[in-house]
């Protein structure tokens, strides 16, 4: 080695020292873009996150918005129930009713004071609709009878029963 020249050593050193500055460059410039691409990926992890919380806010406002569903169809349903209940009274007093004017006109014996029943008959109820109370529209004996007071007496019990089952 000691027989090179001092040119050559210099020349070897400044070839060296052009691939050591050339690979520098080389690695400067992979960092140049390596970093690029993180700021790239930084910024759709932004955006991602973004999109996430939104997402987020969007999946709290549709519970929510169940949840107050849900709580209107519990309510809706309790009054459709209540309502069901009322007319279920209201069919089971009916049937009972035309059951008792069946019976009485299988019994022949009683065929006059039938026809007087029916017109203290239920027709005689309102109801506005399934959720409304009874009220009565007629009581008093409109042909004025001596058997008045006992239809007035009779109108009075199915009033009270009425109002006990609605109650």
């Amino acid at each position: 080695m000691g027989a090179r020249d001092d040119n050559q050593v210099v020349s070897d050193a400044m070839t060296l020292s052009m691939q050591s500055a050339a690979y520098v460059a080389s690695v400067g410039h992979r960092l140049i873009v390596k970093s690029h691409e993180v700021e790239v990926l930084r910024a759709q992890l932004v955006a991602e996150q973004n999109l996430v919380e939104d997402c987020q806010r969007v999946i709290r406002s549709l519970k929510r918005e169940r949840a107050n569903l849900a709580e209107a169809n519990r309510h809706q349903l309790e009054i459709l129930q209540e309502e069901n209940q009322k007319l279920l009274k209201m069919v089971d007093f009916y049937s009972q009713y035309i059951q008792k004017q069946l019976e009485a006109l299988d019994q022949p014996g009683k065929r006059k004071h039938r026809d007087q029943d029916i017109s203290y008959a239920p027709k005689g109820v309102i109801f506005g609709s399934s959720s409304d109370e009874p009220h009565e529209t007629m009581c008093e004996n409109p042909r004025g009878d001596p058997e008045g007071q006992t239809k007035s007496s009779y109108c009075g019990i199915r009033k009270h029963a009425l109002m006990l089952f609605f109650k």
